[in-house]
């Protein structure tokens, strides 16, 4: 199967079992979890996606569709996102935290607020490259392969997966730039 939020699933089987609050984007939300609270509102949730690389350019119009299409995670530090070799089918976009990403057991990257990860699986349908653990608290945005299958046939699809093949490209350099070094 494909990825499910909450429940017992998780990413891959979407591995998210202590998810405190899954929410839709459309007001407010308080989440508490130890010394740290997110306080977020929608406005905010749009301010933080506008400088998400893979929503570069795009409308204040066309953000607010991307997060009413989307669903809002608050994840606890620590707690697995998702897991290398499973089958996956949502893209993530960091909005407050940090996520480190691993190969086989060895961090490869550390992602940050806006950063977003997740997209190669849908978009190849292949399973997870690598495994994406919360190492701080951690409010995400999260798109399943449907939604991102409307958002590409709507009319943002080509900023959208020019900004994907922007991002994937830089990966790709740094990629390359580490082998070299090696």
């Amino acid at each position: 199967g494909r990825d499910t939020i909450g429940g017992a699933g998780g990413c891959g089987k979407l591995r998210i079992l202590r998810v405190r609050r899954v929410l839709r984007c459309d007001g407010n939300s308080v989440q508490n979890s130890g010394s740290c609270a997110f306080l977020t509102t929608h406005h905010d949730r749009l301010t933080r996606l506008s400088r998400s690389r893979l929503f570069r350019g795009m409308s204040p119009e066309e953000l607010n569709l991307v997060m009413e299409r989307g669903t809002i995670l608050h994840i606890p530090k620590g707690d697995t996102i998702c897991s290398e070799g499973e089958p996956g089918s949502y893209v993530f976009v960091i909005l407050h935290g940090s996520v480190s990403i691993y190969r086989k057991s060895k961090m490869i990257a550390k992602c940050k607020d806006y950063d977003a990860f997740g997209e190669m699986s849908v978009l190849n349908g292949r399973p997870r490259s690598a495994t994406a653990k919360a190492t701080t608290q951690v409010e995400l945005l999260a798109l399943d392969e449907m939604e991102v299958n409307k958002i590409l046939g709507s009319d943002i699809a080509v900023r959208f997966l020019l900004n994907i093949i922007q991002v994937l490209s830089e990966r790709l350099e740094v990629g390359n730039t580490w082998i070299a070094t090696s």
